[in-house]
């Protein structure tokens, strides 16, 4: 089953904020190496814990973005979300599953 475009849409925007991310810890590490100042070198490296969970967590929403589907199911006037491990959820309207999204890592 092909993935809808605001998936693959979301996927690639996902993809490009962690190639970034990447890029700020290399230069990070540049800087940590380069730094003498051990008060420096402990900011940079704060700095740095939080960019490698920030590039975990934007790894495990590309992963997660990889839905199987979602329909809007007319007769009950919810939405459906399905994933590859055929979990699913409902929700009541369109603008609480929006709000809900980031709830599953997109």
């Amino acid at each position: 089953m092909d993935l809808p475009n605001y998936i693959l849409n979301e996927q690639a925007r996902l993809k490009l904020k962690e190639k970034e991310l990447i890029k700020k810890k290399e230069i990070l590490l540049y800087k940590i190496n380069k730094t003498e100042n051990e008060e420096i070198k402990s900011n940079y490296r704060d700095m740095l814990v939080s960019i490698i969970f920030e590039i975990d967590d934007i790894s495990d929403a590309i992963e997660n973005a990889g839905m199987v589907g979602r329909a809007w199911d007319d007769s009950s006037s919810s939405m459906f979300y399905s994933t590859e491990d055929s979990t699913s959820s409902s929700f009541s309207d369109y603008s609480t599953f929006r709000r809900s999204r980031n709830n599953y890592g997109i």
